[in-house]
């Protein structure tokens, strides 16, 4: 398997998604992987990042064996399906996950590249204080993009993770 990943790997809020988007809008070879989660689906959800399922229809999908990967976050959990690698193709697949979910996918044989996102300034969203923005200080990168929330900085985010993707693999 040659699949190609670019796996972003950062603290909550630290702007993962929309550096995901932005990257995907600049490049015609990156396709973003959709993931499944149970967490509600919330207003400002983007309907390509998440599928939104049930506890229950994750169960199903474990038993019968389509899922790739998953993850417990704050109670919910957040996947893929083999679905949503397929959907690739010949171009390189890009998402947001645990170091956990991409060193499975090193195992199933993906050509994975990590992306440290590390953010500078970031707001946290009110009601969300008391949640673990996560530490990713071992977490070991191919490469590592600074989100310096200040204009211009996702800009140059940006421009730092789509320069980077051509010498990755």
């Amino acid at each position: 398997m040659n699949t190609r990943i670019i796996a972003l790997i950062g603290a909550s809020g630290s702007g993962k998604t929309t550096l995901i988007e932005r990257a995907v809008a600049a490049r015609c070879d990156l396709q973003q992987v959709q993931s499944f989660t149970t967490r509600p689906r919330e207003a400002r959800d983007s309907a390509s990042t998440y599928e939104f399922i049930d506890r229950d229809e994750l169960n199903r999908r474990l038993a019968a064996g389509n899922v790739i990967q998953f993850d417990e976050y704050n109670g919910n959990f957040y996947g893929n399906d083999r679905s949503h690698f397929d959907a690739i193709g010949d171009r390189i697949g890009i998402l947001a996950m645990t170091e956990r979910g991409a060193n499975v996918l090193v195992v199933l044989g993906y050509a994975v590249r990590v992306v440290k996102v590390l953010s500078i300034g970031a707001p946290i969203r009110p009601g969300r204080e008391d949640v673990d923005r996560g530490r990713i200080d071992h977490v070991e990168a191919s490469i590592t993009v600074t989100n310096v929330f200040e204009p211009g900085g996702l800009d140059c985010a940006v421009r730092e993770l789509v320069n980077s993707i051509d010498t990755a693999f």
